[in-house]
């Protein structure tokens, strides 16, 4: 490590001084922009404070901008947020304030920043990028320099390469690429990549001949999506909750814009979001599944639009949720009470509006302990019945007849979430908890007539070693489709970082045509002094083929 170091400070100060003498001239400004940087926080287990300078030293050269743009490193506390480099700026009489992090987990560095416009007028910019090792850091901050340049001052700037030495220069593998770098490179068509790639911006491309669309990175944790018209106007909504909160977005320009948000309080923990019209009264309700602060009791709520505000119609309700869609207009809610003492072994049943609240209406047949979370019904065999497909505790797949028979069990797990409900201790002082599956779909993906189980692969740090301990570092969605026997692979999405935590399919923007929608959690925030981060991707469906 030490001679990673020293090698990482003198590439460093050569790096530099390179870019301090090779610094373009640029046609002069009458006011030119006043930006300061702020230290950076450092984030590792070893002493890295001299990066606090290197960082501040190289950003400075790379954005200085003869005759547009001044920029100077500025004092701060140990601890900046937005309000206090804002606080900052304000006092030195700048325009822009940049700051940021680098942390250290293992291997991997994320570097992060944040640009924010003392004047308010434009919202705060924030840029993330990651590192493999301690000798890419310095090529990846001059990478981060550039999309600053780009996104903030409109300024096209070639970004310098730092190949390892005596190491051939290698091809990214963009099938593990971080969202936002499946942006970089440009389009299919040969157009120039969107040039707004910030915090407030979305982006679309095209990836082995199907359209990739990607959300603006949010600091918040997605735990759950869902996609539906909830105000009754003709358009899809984007539903998006978060432990305490519950967001509603739609798509316009290619952008995801906030019509509502609603804030639910610091007792209830949502992990789980559903949409449809159960009541029949042409507003499709908001199925919020919950449990309470303690995370070892279920106390779910539904929301609906009145015609002017979304309002609670039925809360602390006992019941996991769960809405299956088999046809555009055909769906039905499903439910499972919540058990203390394990939340698999509830029995489930659909579920129906009568007498102002949601009531039992029938049982479904299943011969396993599972968890409804993890759960749908559908025609996957093609013959015309709809049976229950369900994760087990362990993640693989079951398929069950009519009767509620086990027909066949995946031999691979898939799905794969960090949600968990806690269970009676076992041991007094040892924690116990139960892991929930996430969502499975059957839908007919790729426009072939049949219907297809559609899941996430999430891959484990550690693989799945440590059952009382996951960490998932990437992510893709797969296709299954029914062979006679068993289910098999028939498409897949490219890998990316970060976990899928819930995904749905719907014409979640309106062109009149449906998506695979996915929330990705790329931070849980669940380390000290790391945030949450969390985004919204999709994939065009018409444009899906199998192998």
């Amino acid at each position: 490590m030490n001679l990673i170091i020293t090698r990482l400070k003198y590439t460093l100060a050569i790096t530099v001084i390179f870019i301090l003498a090779m610094g373009g001239l640029a046609p002069a400004a009458s006011t030119p922009l006043r930006t300061g940087i702020l230290p950076f926080q450092i984030n590792a287990p070893q002493d890295l404070s001299y990066l606090k300078n290197g960082i501040v030293d190289m950003l400075t050269s790379r954005l200085t901008w003869e005759g547009k743009v001044t920029v100077s490193s500025a004092p701060a506390k140990d601890q900046v947020n937005e309000q206090t480099a804002k606080d900052i700026g304000s006092q030195l009489g700048l325009d822009y304030v940049v700051f940021g992090s680098l942390t250290v987990l293992g291997n991997s560095i994320s570097i992060d920043a944040k640009v924010i416009d003392i004047t308010g007028e434009k919202p705060v910019r924030t840029f993330f990028i990651q590192s493999a090792s301690m000798d890419e850091v310095i090529p990846k901050i001059d990478l981060l320099a550039t999309d600053i340049n780009q996104t903030v001052f409109g300024r096209s700037v070639i970004a310098d390469k730092i190949p390892p030495a005596s190491e051939p220069k290698q091809t990214i593998d963009e099938s593990r690429a971080h969202p936002d770098k499946l942006a970089q490179g440009g389009f299919e068509d040969g157009t120039k990549q969107p040039s707004d790639l910030g915090s407030e911006s979305a982006f679309s491309r095209r990836i082995e001949g199907v359209t990739f669309w990607k959300s603006p990175n949010y600091s918040y944790l997605i735990n759950g999506l869902a996609v539906g018209d909830v105000n009754n106007d003709g358009r899809m909504e984007t539903v998006v909750v978060t432990p305490h909160t519950v967001f509603i977005y739609t798509v316009e320009k290619n952008r995801m814009a906030e019509i509502q948000k609603i804030e639910m309080g610091r007792f209830i923990y949502i992990i789980g979001v559903d949409v449809a019209d159960i009541n029949g009264n042409g507003y499709p309700e908001i199925f919020a599944t919950a449990l309470n602060a303690q995370k070892n009791a279920v106390t779910s709520f539904v929301l609906e639009y009145d015609g002017q505000k979304y309002r609670t119609i039925s809360e602390k309700l006992p019941w996991f949720f769960r809405v299956v869609r088999f046809s555009r207009s055909d769906s039905i809610l499903l439910g499972q009470r919540g058990i203390v003492e394990d939340p698999f072994s509830g029995k489930i049943f659909q579920m129906a509006w009568k007498g102002a609240e949601y009531n039992e209406e029938k049982s479904i047949l299943i011969s396993e302990k599972l968890n409804l979370l993890g759960l749908t019904l559908g025609d996957i065999q093609n013959n015309g019945q709809n049976l229950p497909v369900a994760y087990d505790r362990q993640d693989y797949i079951h398929i069950f007849d009519a009767s509620g028979k086990m027909i066949s069990k995946g031999g691979d797990r898939l799905g794969g979430g960090t949600l968990f409900y806690h269970i009676p201790k076992e041991n007094p002082g040892v924690d116990n908890w139960a892991y929930l599956p996430i969502r499975i779909l059957i839908s007919d993906i790729n426009s072939d007539g049949k219907r297809e189980v559609i899941v996430a692969r999430n891959q484990e740090l550690a693989g799945r070693l440590l059952e009382q301990f996951r960490q998932y570092t990437k992510g893709k969605m797969t296709a299954l489709s029914w062979d006679g026997i068993g289910l098999v692979s028939i498409w897949e999405t490219r890998e990316i970082s970060g976990a899928i935590r819930d995904f749905s399919i719907a014409d979640f923007d309106n062109d009149g045509k449906e998506e695979l929608v996915c929330a990705v959690v790329m931070k849980e925030g669940a380390i000290a002094f790391t945030d949450p981060k969390s985004a919204v991707i999709a994939y065009e469906l018409g444009e899906i083929k199998s192998r």
